[in-house]
């Protein structure tokens, strides 16, 4: 099988950060139909290793599901690979493709494939296996044709600072962002783009009384929606600033 042959095969697995049993139970069951040895440890990581190895790959296998995914339609145009209404999972599905592609050619490398990158370096982080070879290639690049020799990361920072506590009245806002292009922004996220300005609305949702300040938001998978303004109006970034005011 071909590289996107094996990657067409992936996007019909559901593996979203989090929930990756059945894409794990795939890869294991490929390594031994191609003659590779497999390990697990207790954060979900697999290594498959050949026993002459010199270089060992390295791709995450979860991915970030946003709109229909996991279910994912794949649609071609003018030779572009698309999900309808969906991410596609090619972070880091197209690495993985390459593994399994060198792994069925019996390629001397061992394959590392780790978990839920996406929602925090889950893996890695933990990562509990026996890496024999004198180096380790990603395949989470972000630039094509391009090998970055260093490191690369993430890291969640928990600060804690002084609160004040004022009883104050608010306004709260629901933004939405639809009807452009879905995927995972990555490092374009700062670029400007008239989908995303024509896509955005903002509305007030509601008068709200506060005493306890503001807190920190989690958005899920992605979704950017429900802030919370101090003023009563809100700004919006998509390359050049957007004042929103409330009626």
């Amino acid at each position: 099988m071909t590289v996107l042959e094996h990657f067409k095969v992936l996007c019909g697995i559901p593996h979203c950060s989090g929930n990756t049993e059945a894409m794990l139970a795939h890869l294991k069951r490929q390594a031994a139909a191609f003659g590779y040895e497999a390990y697990t440890d207790a954060a979900g990581n697999l290594l498959c290793a050949h026993p002459e190895a010199v270089l060992t790959l390295q791709a995450h296998y979860d991915m970030v599901c946003i709109g229909d995914a996991p279910e994912l339609v794949l649609e071609e145009t003018e030779g572009w690979l698309h999900a309808r209404n969906s991410t596609l999972g090619a972070d880091n599905g197209m690495g993985m493709a390459m593994m399994l592609s060198l792994m069925e050619e019996g390629a001397a490398v061992d394959c590392l494939f780790t978990s839920d990158e996406e929602i925090g370096l889950v893996g890695a982080r933990a990562l509990a296996l026996p890496l024999k070879t004198p180096a380790l290639l990603n395949l989470d690049s972000e630039a094509f044709g391009e090998i970055t020799i260093g490191c690369a990361g993430g890291v969640d920072l928990n600060v804690m600072l002084p609160l004040r506590r004022s009883a104050a009245e608010r306004y709260c806002y629901e933004t939405t962002a639809e009807g452009y292009p879905g995927g995972h922004s990555g490092v374009d996220i700062d670029t400007p783009s008239k989908s995303w300005r024509r896509g955005c609305t903002v509305r007030r949702r509601s008068r709200w009384r506060s005493t306890a300040g503001s807190a920190a938001t989690p958005f899920p998978n992605g979704l950017r929606r429900r802030s919370l303004s101090k003023r009563r109006s809100t700004t919006l970034r998509s390359g050049r600033w957007a004042d929103v005011s409330a009626p």
